[in-house]
């Protein structure tokens, strides 16, 4: 195979690379590498590629080793980024991604180089492996190199845009999404604002890929902030959909990756659920995501599948999506439909969705195992729903994929990875059959299609070829991870046999036999004692219909039932006694706090070696343990400490249990490191394996090839003697080459010139093209500006009308003041008449003197209770005067009206004082 081949060279080259770092291994590396990343830039030749191969493995130890080798000259710069590409094509494959992530530790030693490295290629290589690493991994925020990291992408983020804003944007949205410490931290940084304005910016931005990774980051970061309802707001939403939407219709595979993300971390919340289903556009936009489903390629489409999926779950889009892919005028004639389908055209997307269906788990990873999830969907809501009659079903195009996938051959499958997906594709097909069985029509047609010699093969291939079959236990079943889904297997065909044994009588003496089968018993007791509701509700309903057999082997059965029972009983009492000795090797006295005595360094395999420094003895720690959960009971039951000593008593077992605290921690770090020390020491075993694997193998090689070495010599000395002769017949016809070359050549330099012109022509359409297409997306994105500047202005207007209402409602006031005013000085003029009158009356004249003193302090009272309302008209109207700044001319005038509200009150402070003047001068004449 050529990519072992090269992975071989590869290894090969960096062992001595590894032993002797000089120019010619480096550029004997160097040439290797080009070579590996020219046959995996095509992913489709990592397919049989098996991550837990020694090989493989061996080959990502080494490159992980030689790019922590690396150093800041030019030669080891390329080299570095030759490897990150490399990495970067291996990451494709997921398995390899989650190997580089979880095995090799890779996270640490790119946050390095990241921060270390001043090579802008370099760096711009590491942070799109970073990207391509850490997507779909929770990073934890406890490691050392998380925090640098962080601050290192906020700070390219909010840089102007260069190369590394993408991947800085795809990276920071890896680590943003489902990590809640991780965004509890960027939301604590002191430039926070200005990133979340940077993201609102990049959202509007022209790449889709750019749009997306900050849409993602925004919705992580602020989707409960204030900031956030720009977006999610219920009168924004809408646009936020439509913007989505398109995105992952006219966005490229990276970004339709990330949405897809996004939408179903979305639809987790109920109100983004409503506001999905009461979209208005949301069935034509599912149509277009469908209609993608023919076009696309298998990565994309296995995540438009898990879109599909996720909005399947929510009450109201499962009927809009079945009735936007199954209302269709194709599918209502059977033989144009079969037509197209046997013609390859999926232009439709429920033959798009066949078409995947019919696709192979080697070719397509995932994809047709989500086809086929996505089709029982809209089959459970035809059925269950009796759309039947309305919708056609077109059992006639998926039944005969379903059949082709039962009758497929599993003895060419050679990886368990590929089996296990197989099996899963079987019990896949296996379920929509069952669940079109719920219709008795449909039921029919199933009968029809699927005869019980097919049925009858799958359960007899598992039952000799499964490691279940053998009666291993649930903890022997390390070495061939397909078995359990074998038993899915086993336990849905029988399933279906007795659905479909009322309709096909020669089904029922088969299923007989099978049922009374010994071999049957460990698939129905692992399915019963497994963790699965399903494998044991299928398992009992099997066991009831078996029951009634006369050979069934219920005793059999009631036996592998215990037995698997025990044996996990006895796994998980191994897996605790080793939990309590691994805690009880770093038990501390409880006594003092626990002092953090341990050093960690970094290794050349970028490992962390720790250094532990004292322990103490396992009893006292017991001892005090129970002491301070006898005190938790005492307290817990009600018992009061009434002793005068008490605070100082709970203040020792609070520092108690603080140290208690620290020695967790503790311990946590130093299992965590004998766990990195575990990896680190079965690396070098694999390593060891391959290396002795590989000159035992040249070994042989070198000795066949002295053997036929000298075989080929004497064989060498006959054709000397033969090549002399023809020698010299190939120099006349040399001579006629020579000519024929001449006119060839004069042909040649023509092509040349007429390639020239063709790549020119090519070069204007594509720039022509790319123009055509940049105006499309500024025209799109303006018309959604303008339709949001246009609502905020209709706003803004409402605003403006409320202002207006309150300044005449302040108007209406000061008219009723300044009629109050003369009210007052008419009741004044009376009065002066009337002391006039009645000087000679002293005593009356008194009297009303007190009364009038008292009107005055009500007067007075008055005033002041108008002056407060001033002030708070002078607020309001300050607070509207912010709003108004910003508005056209016409509110502008309004502010001059204000001003001269402010003058008559002015004037009207001024009366009241001239008032008050007034009747004190009033009161010293009557004094007098």
């Amino acid at each position: 195979m050529e990519v072992m081949q090269c992975i071989k060279s590869v290894v090969a080259a960096a062992n001595h690379y590894g032993r002797n770092k000089n120019d010619i291994n480096l550029i004997n590396l160097q040439r290797q590498l080009d070579v590996l990343i020219s046959v995996t830039a095509d992913s489709s030749n990592l397919r049989h590629l098996e991550h837990k191969d020694l090989l493989p493995m061996e080959c990502l130890a080494s490159l992980v080793n030689s790019l922590n080798d690396t150093t800041h000259s030019g030669e080891a710069s390329t080299l570095a980024q030759k490897i990150m590409l490399l990495l970067t094509n291996f990451a494709q494959k997921n398995e390899i991604r989650h190997t580089l992530y979880h095995t090799l530790h890779i996270t640490p030693l790119l946050a390095t180089l990241l921060q270390q490295n001043d090579n802008e290629p370099t760096i711009v290589q590491c942070a799109e492996l970073l990207q391509r690493v850490t997507y779909g991994e929770k990073v934890p925020m406890k490691e050392r190199y998380t925090e640098d990291l962080l601050q290192f992408l906020v700070e390219n983020i909010l840089a102007a845009e260069n190369d590394l804003t993408s991947p800085c944007l795809g990276s920071l949205a890896n680590l943003c999404r489902n990590n809640y410490a991780v965004q509890t931290h960027i939301k604590h940084m002191d430039y926070r604002k200005k990133l979340f304005k940077k993201l609102f910016a990049y959202i509007k931005h022209k790449s889709k890929r750019i749009s997306a990774f900050a849409l993602s980051i925004f919705t992580a970061l602020c989707k409960d902030e204030d900031f956030g309802q720009l977006l999610y707001d219920s009168k924004n939403i809408n646009q936020t959909f439509q913007m989505m939407f398109n995105t992952l219709v006219k966005g490229d595979t990276m970004a339709r990756k990330y949405l897809v993300d996004l939408f179903i971390d979305l639809l987790i919340n109920s109100k983004v659920q409503e506001y999905l289903v009461g979209f208005p556009s949301v069935q034509p936009c599912m149509k277009q995501i469908l209609s993608l489903l023919g076009s696309g390629e298998g990565e994309i489409v296995y995540k438009l599948f898990e879109l599909l999926l996720s909005c399947c779950k929510v009450s109201g889009l499962r009927c809009i999506i079945c009735k936007t892919i199954m209302n269709i005028s194709s599918l209502k004639t059977e033989p144009v439909g079969r037509e197209m389908l046997r013609q390859g055209q999926i232009s439709e997307p429920f033959f798009a969705v066949v078409h995947w269906i019919g696709q192979s788990v080697e070719s397509h990873d995932r994809a047709p195992l989500l086809a086929l999830d996505f089709l029982k969907e809209i089959y459970e809501e035809i059925i269950g729903f009796g759309l039947i009659s309305k919708l056609p079903p077109r059992t006639d195009i998926v039944l005969p994929k379903i059949t082709e996938t039962l009758m497929s051959p599993m003895g060419d499958v050679k990886t368990d990875s590929v089996m296990q997906k197989k099996c899963q594709k079987i019990t896949k097909s296996l379920e929509l059959l069952l669940v079109l069985c719920q219709d008795e029509s449909l039921r029919r047609e199933v009968s029809e299609s699927v005869d019980e010699e097919t049925l009858c093969r799958l359960i007899e291939y598992q039952f000799s070829h499964n490691a279940i079959a053998m009666n291993k236990t649930h903890g022997q079943l390390e070495d061939s991870q397909w078995s359990c889904k074998g038993v899915d297997v086993v336990l849905c065909t029988l399933e279906l046999m007795l659905t479909l044994k009322k309709l096909d009588p020669n089904m029922a003496s088969p299923l007989a036999k099978l049922l009374q089968d010994d071999r049957l018993v460990p698939f129905l007791a692992f399915g019963m004692t497994s963790d699965s509701r399903q494998r044991v509700q299928r398992s009992l309903r099997l066991v009831m219909s078996a029951s009634q057999l006369e050979e069934f082997q219920t005793v059999t059965l009631g036996e592998a039932i215990s037995s698997n029972n025990s044996s996990k009983h006895q796994s998980w009492q191994e897996r605790k006694q080793l939990n309590t000795n691994s805690s009880g090797l770093s038990d501390s006295p409880y006594s003092a706090p626990i002092a953090p005595t341990k050093t960690s360094t970094f290794n050349k395999e970028n490992v962390p070696t720790v250094k532990p420094g004292s322990r103490g003895t396992k009893r006292q720690a017991v001892d005090q343990d129970e002491s301070v959960q006898l005190l938790i009971k005492k307290m817990q039951s009600g018992l009061d400490i009434k002793d005068a000593r008490a605070s100082e008593i709970i203040s020792v077992y609070e520092h108690r249990l603080q140290s208690l605290q620290t020695k967790e921690n503790h311990l946590q770090d130093l299992l965590d490191t004998k766990a990195l020390a575990l990896q680190q020491a079965d690396r070098l075993i694999a390593q060891f394996r391959c290396r002795k694997a590989e000159t035992e193998a040249e070994l042989h090689k070198l000795h066949s090839l002295l053997l036929e070495s000298e075989k080929s010599c004497e064989e060498l000395r006959d054709q000397v003697n033969e090549m002399r002769l023809d020698r010299e017949q190939l120099q006349i016809e040399m001579e006629q080459l020579i000519q024929d070359n001449q006119r060839l050549d004069a042909i040649a330099d023509e092509h040349k010139d007429l390639t020239q012109v063709y790549n020119e022509q090519s070069q204007r359409l594509e720039t022509t093209q790319k123009a055509l297409a940049a105006l499309k997306q500024e025209h799109t994105t303006m018309s959604e500006m303008h339709e949001m500047l246009r609502r905020h202005n209709e706003t803004l207007k409402q605003q403006h009308d409320v202002a207006c209402q309150q300044l005449s409602e302040l108007e209406d006031e000061r008219k009723s003041l300044s009629r109050n005013l003369k009210e007052s000085d008419s009741k004044l003029q009376d009065l002066t008449k009337s002391h006039q009158k009645l000087e000679q009356t002293y005593s009356k004249t008194a009297k009303e003197r007190d009364e009038l003193e008292e009107s005055i302090d009500i007067c007075r009272e008055n005033l002041e209770k108008n002056e407060k309302t001033k002030k708070d008209l002078q607020r309001q109207v300050s607070s509207l005067e912010l709003v108004l700044r910003n508005h056209e001319t016409a509110i502008r005038e309004k502010d001059t009206l204000i001003q001269n509200q402010k003058t008559e009150i002015e004037k009207h402070n001024q009366i009241a004082q001239l008032i008050n003047q007034l009747s004190s001068g009033k009161a010293e004449n009557l004094n007098k």
